[in-house]
């Protein structure tokens, strides 16, 4: 009998595995698109989303075609979506590896940019919809969010989903796929290897690995690239998207019945809340209407090449195309033109996406105008667009001939003065083998700065002297009118070369001196990070240990960019006769050599290379340039990017002259002013104005004391 039951069973068993072989080879080719897979089985996670409950392809019109383009019904292998921060771009692609899982099974690799990135990933995204979704549940063998095997690697019938990073070598090889989604693309490191610098180990571009990896998959394979882009030039994201179609979202003008897609320069602030003003007639419509405007968006591909020109929209009043236009007769065709046998590719914003408004874009803009970084960020999270830090060498001759020019002529850059619409100064020292040299810089609002002083100081820094003219500088106050007399907020110094501890020494006597050391050619580096603490030793070599101190690490890679972008806009800003953003301007007396100096490096870069954008140095010196940089990293130091309008107006206050004393002289003044020198301000030293406008002068008893010490040789700190 037991042995009876047992060939039941074993007959039972094999007609099941018979009759499911046979359901599943009679089963039709499931048909259905990515985001009609999404509208019927997804479930969005209460944890995940604000939107929870099935999935609405409604609430988001324009992601219906991305998503479509990434299922296997569309014949684009590798689909580049480069856009902003919070327009769906992680819902879009879980969509995508679900509806695989369910309806066209095979191997999926999803690369993060680091292991930390996709444990947070499948942490707060994958797994959560897992769990919200029973049918996508079923799918999967034995997930649970308790186990921990299945973190990374979760199977099911017909394939498997591997969760990998792309910083690991080992991820990026031996494994295969016939899904492949690299994830934020642009913070993907430019080579891997093996945990070496060793260029013998080194395996190149991950992107090119991960995407080897589905070779095998032939016309069948999808590679997803879901990404914000990174910094014009060196972005391959956006390299990606101009190789393939360049799909923009285009709305229907409610008045005119012609096309357009959004664009930020269309936005304006008018009659208390935030417009665009339609590019085809003019009409205004407000944030309102965004979502009715969706509801009828389509994508349109803009690629422009010889034999298949971009659409071309309605003549302007002076027989131009309107940009970013389609006439309503001409719509049709641009929707079916030939794409040339080119990927797909996606652009889209935060102007367009259902899950942002125009006023907090808008306010975004006028809290990036203040800093050249959060410029950065808002073109690059906002816009979806890649930053351009003005990489172009400025013309340093120009640079010349606009010194000590304003756009108002009320604010000229003179010398040794701060201009009106500053109040912050920051000083830095670059450290040579026989000399110091400075420069001063003012900084205001809206990213503006200006050089204001620089001199060099003749004694290298093994001589006391050259300390002694240095602790001079740092106090000297400058003057303005509008402000009290202001010296330095932060002073930075170059510890590299050969004397490092007479730079240390020098710092640990001065509360507001910061000890700098530059980190050049590293695209990645932030631009001031705190190092390890640095030891002081008493004169004489390492015998006696007196102390230790902070060391500042400078990014100068992107702080060059930020100051060729200044030196840029400074120039368009005397020609457009408006300080604009980011503006950088130069004093009156400033010469031509050190304006070659402030632009003595060129940026390289070479796309066909898999290795980082680098700095050239020119033939010559270029301390101004490195000046310039570290005068930076000390206003950064200082807070200047954390600063917002109305702390700029405190700011202003704290530091005004009183009106009542600003008809007395100097002395006057100081006399009068009992308060402000009870709070460490000092007399100002008389200048030459005749020898030397504006600058620090030099101290008399300072060549009295090299006389009195002539036989003594070096004054050794």
């Amino acid at each position: 009998m037991t042995n009876l039951r047992h060939r039941i069973a074993g007959i039972a068993l094999g007609s099941a595995v018979l009759l499911s072989s046979l359901a599943t080879a009679i089963t039709p080719v499931v048909t259905r698109t990515v985001s009609q897979w999404a509208e019927q089985d997804r479930v969005v996670a209460a944890e995940s989303s604000r939107f929870p409950g099935p999935w609405r392809n409604e609430r988001a019109p324009y992601l219906v075609g991305i998503m479509d383009a990434c299922g296997p019904q569309d014949p684009s292998q590798r689909v580049t979506i480069m856009g902003s921060a919070q327009w769906g771009k992680s819902e879009t692609a879980l969509n995508v590896v679900f509806s695989c899982i369910s309806d066209w099974p095979r191997p999926i690799l999803f690369y993060a940019p680091t292991k930390d990135k996709w444990i947070m990933f499948n942490k707060k995204k994958i797994q959560p919809t897992i769990d919200a979704s029973p049918k996508l549940a079923l799918k999967i063998f034995g997930t649970s969010s308790r186990s921990k095997a299945t973190q990374g690697f979760k199977r099911f019938k017909g394939g498997s989903l591997s969760l990998l990073s792309a910083s690991t070598s080992n991820d990026l090889q031996s494994v295969e796929g016939g899904l492949i989604i690299c994830e934020e693309l642009t913070e993907w490191e430019l080579e891997t290897g093996r945990g070496s610098n060793d260029d013998d180990l080194s395996r190149g571009d991950p992107f090119t690995q991960a995407e080897t990896r589905g070779t095998t998959w032939d016309d069948e394979l999808k590679v997803v690239i879901p990404s914000t882009p990174g910094n014009k030039g060196t972005c391959k994201v956006t390299e990606l998207f101009m190789e393939g179609t360049q799909n923009y979202w285009f709305w229907k003008c409610p008045e005119c019945g012609d096309h357009f897609s959004l664009r930020f320069d269309f936005m304006a602030f008018e009659d208390e809340q935030v417009i665009v003003n339609t590019p085809c007639c003019g009409t205004t419509i407000t944030h309102n209407q965004k979502r009715e405007l969706n509801k009828a968006g389509q994508w349109v591909a803009m690629f422009d090449t010889p034999d298949n020109p971009a659409p071309l929209g309605p003549l302007d009043a002076k027989g131009r195309p309107r940009k970013w236009v389609i006439s309503a007769e001409d719509f049709p065709a641009a929707l079916s033109r030939p794409l040339d046998g080119r990927d797909k590719s996606f652009h889209i914003w935060q102007g367009i996406s259902n899950f942002s408004s125009w006023p907090v874009v808008w306010k975004k803009f006028q809290e990036a105008k203040t800093s050249t970084t959060k410029l950065k960020a808002f073109s690059q999270q906002t816009l979806g667009e890649a930053f351009e830090a003005a990489i172009d060498k400025p013309d340093f001759e120009k640079i010349h001939e606009g010194r000590g020019l304003s756009p108002k002529s009320d604010s000229p850059v003179i010398r040794g003065r701060v201009p009106s619409w500053a109040c912050i100064l920051t000083t830095a020292f670059d450290v040579q083998g026989h000399r110091l040299e400075w420069a001063t810089y003012a900084y205001g609002p809206f990213g503006w700065s200006a050089r204001i002083d620089s001199d060099v100081i003749p004694f290298g820094p093994y001589d006391q002297r050259a300390w002694f003219e240095a602790a001079r500088v740092i106090n000297y106050k400058y003057d303005s009118d509008h402000l009290i007399p202001l010296s330095a907020d932060r002073v930075g110094i170059d510890t590299g070369g050969s004397n490092t501890q007479d730079v240390y020494r020098f710092v640990s006597g001065h509360a507001k001196v910061t000890a700098l050391k530059g980190k050049p050619n590293d695209p990645y580096a932030p631009p001031l990070t705190l190092g390890s603490d640095v030891k002081i030793y008493a004169p004489g070599g390492k015998k006696k240990l007196i102390g230790r101190l902070p060391l500042w690490l400078v990014g100068t890679h992107e702080l060059k960019k930020s100051h060729f972008y200044g030196l840029k806009q400074g120039l368009e800003s005397i020609e457009a006769g408006e300080r604009l953003p980011g503006a950088t301007f130069t004093h009156d007396k400033t010469t031509l050599d050190e304006c070659k100096q402030m632009v003595a490096e060129h940026l390289d870069y070479n796309p066909l290379r898999p290795r980082p954008e680098k700095w050239i140095p020119s033939p010559g010196p270029n301390e101004q340039l490195d000046l310039a940089v570290y005068c930076d990293a000390m206003a950064i130091n200082y807070g200047i990017s954390r600063l917002d309008w109305s702390q700029w107006q405190e700011l202003f206050k704290a530091r005004a002259i009183d009106p009542t004393l600003a008809s007395l002289t100097p002395l006057e003044l100081i006399a009068a002013q009992s308060e402000v020198v009870s709070l460490g301000q000092t007399e100002k030293p008389e200048i030459d104005k005749t020898q030397n406008p504006g600058l620090a002068p030099k101290s008399d008893w300072m060549e009295k004391l090299a006389n009195l010490n002539k036989d003594a040789g070096n004054f050794n700190t």
